[in-house]
């Protein structure tokens, strides 16, 4: 039998929402910009380290500027699909240049730690 909980009322914590998310979700969804402050927002609570948060600022910064070049007309974050973070996989391997040189594709390293971002961002986010 499973152990039931002291405590009396409904469970809010997973309902509630920034005054932003509320404005955004009664639109076509969540925009991919307010939805990545709100979660640099809940990073910062949770105490990750300024660094930290510095680095996924940069993650998004190259992730946008990829939609804004191949899909200008993504503006959501329901609208972004696998096939379009395979696609921003395939040009950070192939397209993408790496940092002071001329050599194109970035390491597997690299696209790993920009996927790994991505991956919270989502599935925090959605």
């Amino acid at each position: 039998m499973a152990k039931q909980s002291k405590r009396k009322g409904k469970s809010t914590v997973g309902n509630r929402l920034f005054i932003e998310e509320e404005k955004t979700q009664m639109d076509h969804g969540k925009t991919l910009g307010g939805m990545f402050e709100t979660f640099f927002r809940a990073n910062g609570l949770e105490g990750l380290r300024p660094r930290t948060l510095k680095e996924h600022r940069v993650t998004f910064k190259y992730f946008f500027s990829f939609l804004e070049k191949k899909y200008p007309d993504i503006k959501y974050a329901d609208e972004v699909t696998t096939e379009i973070i395979r696609d921003y996989v395939y040009y950070m391997s192939k397209e993408s240049c790496q940092f002071k040189t001329d050599k194109k594709g970035l390491s597997p390293f690299t696209i790993n730690i920009r996927l790994r971002t991505l991956k919270c961002f989502f599935k925090i986010s959605l």
